[in-house]
């Protein structure tokens, strides 16, 4: 239900609570407390990998208390870029089980499903909605980066038919014919490329990802034509959508599509591009000053630590209110507050993690299992358009991304245990057949 929240809610969902404790915090403390009721430790002999996790929390941990007195609620709010990763746990040690996967794969089919048809509906009401109670914060406030996250994580879903792989007796509502469902998703996709670079960035990552995996190429190419297709369209009769940011329009998403690649879009498609290109020479220039005070200046072994104001102390601060506090990466974000060291593990957490997701797609699918080998490519193009979308935006600082985050991981260590347990059952013969897809469905 969280996680549904965000998807339909974002950002405006994210401020449900009272200041500074909202609703991604209550629910990860009552997960603790339910877990420390009755705990389990399987996962910590199951996954090296999350004891990188934890030496990355413990850097970062040590990097944000000597800031706590002078900075107060503004350290515990950066601490946020890894202090959900208490999530990656929760999740890693709830789903620490196949039966447990199965019942998440048809969850997140439903869940998610209807999410995608009501996704359009809340983009059009989102401007005209009042603000909300706390903070002045819309009830809903969804950015396309991070709905391109979601909007890929379903596709690469539905390209791999996983529910139909790991759980063929559980079919969606009869209510949701296809139709609606790829008509939602189109136009939400439309939005989406109209609106961010990097959310068109994060939606081809995703699809490669499985692309490259050799599933769902067919659809692939019959959605790249009706995407094509659906723009011929717009750009003959002329078709523009308004929205509070950027129009919906053929124009607008060449002229994005052509940014990425360097080109001049109002040389092209008649876009004034000021727009576009001041934002890209502004992340620029930050993410180059960035990586000469930690790289090659004072902050390379401790960074500037988690409290201060990185766009004030930097000079990139863009909002009166100085609302905007680190940068539209949050790699680098990483690299500015903990250092060349927490980078590092940070870089070798995901390395190791991604490693591991395709050793072992490749694994089961040599020992016959096609559904775990599709559960393993669908997290990775999950994370891939996840990761994608954090290079471009605040996104891992936030919860409406950073706990969707962490628990893709989450969900991604415990599928590795899981199957890790298989093959070791398989090779001690104490289960014939373990691997094979009809017995784990």
């Amino acid at each position: 239900m969280l996680l549904v929240g965000y998807v339909l809610g974002g950002r405006g969902f994210a401020h449900v609570g009272v200041p500074p404790i909202y609703v991604g915090e209550v629910v990860l403390l009552l997960s603790l407390v339910l877990y420390l009721c009755a705990p389990d430790f399987r996962i910590f002999a199951d996954s090296r990998i999350l004891w990188l996790l934890i030496a990355f929390d413990l850097w970062c941990l040590s990097r944000s208390l000597p800031h706590l007195e002078e900075y107060g609620v503004d350290t515990l709010r950066d601490s946020a870029l890894y202090g959900y990763s208490a999530f990656a746990f929760i999740v890693a040690s709830l789903m620490n089980d196949r039966h447990m996967v199965r019942g998440l794969v048809i969850a997140f089919d439903r869940a998610l499903s209807v999410s995608v048809v009501l996704l359009p509906l809340f983009i059009v009401m989102a401007p005209r909605l009042a603000n909300g109670p706390i903070d002045y914060v819309p009830f809903i406030l969804l950015k396309a980066g991070d709905v391109a996250v979601h909007l890929s994580g379903v596709l690469a879903f539905r390209l791999l038919r996983l529910r139909e792989a790991m759980a063929p007796g559980h079919p969606l509502p009869r209510w949701l014919p296809d139709w609606l469902f790829w008509s939602s998703w189109m136009a939400a996709a439309l939005w989406v490329i109209a609106g961010a670079r990097g959310g068109l960035l994060a939606m081809a990552a995703g699809i490669l990802v499985v692309f490259l995996f050799g599933y769902g190429r067919r659809p692939v190419a019959l959605f790249v034509a009706a995407l094509v297709g659906v723009l011929t369209v717009m750009a003959v009769f002329g078709i523009r959508i308004e929205t509070e940011r950027r129009e919906i329009s053929a124009e607008q998403i060449l002229a994005n599509v052509l940014s990425i690649t360097g080109e001049r879009p109002a040389d092209a498609v008649g876009i004034d591009a000021v727009e576009l290109e001041s934002t890209a020479t502004w992340r620029l220039l930050w993410w180059e000053d960035i990586l000469d005070y930690t790289l090659f200046g004072e902050y390379f072994w401790t960074g500037k630590g988690f409290g201060e104001n990185l766009a004030d102390s930097d000079g990139y601060q863009v909002s009166e209110l100085g609302d905007l506090r680190s940068p539209h990466n949050g790699h680098l974000t990483v690299l500015a507050r903990a250092g060349v060291p927490g980078l590092v593990l940070w870089g070798g957490l995901h390395v190791a993690f991604v490693t591991a997701l395709i050793r072992m797609a490749i694994r089961m699918k040599h020992a016959g299992a096609d559904a775990w080998q599709r559960a393993n490519v669908w997290i990775l193009a999950t994370w891939a358009a996840a990761a994608v979308n954090a290079t471009f935006d605040v996104y891992l600082e936030g919860p409406q991304g950073g706990i969707w985050y962490w628990s893709i991981i989450g969900t991604g260590l415990a599928v590795l245990a899981v199957e890790r347990r298989m093959l070791m059952a398989q090779a001690g013969g104490t289960r014939a057949g373990v691997l094979r897809p009809r017995a784990v469905s």
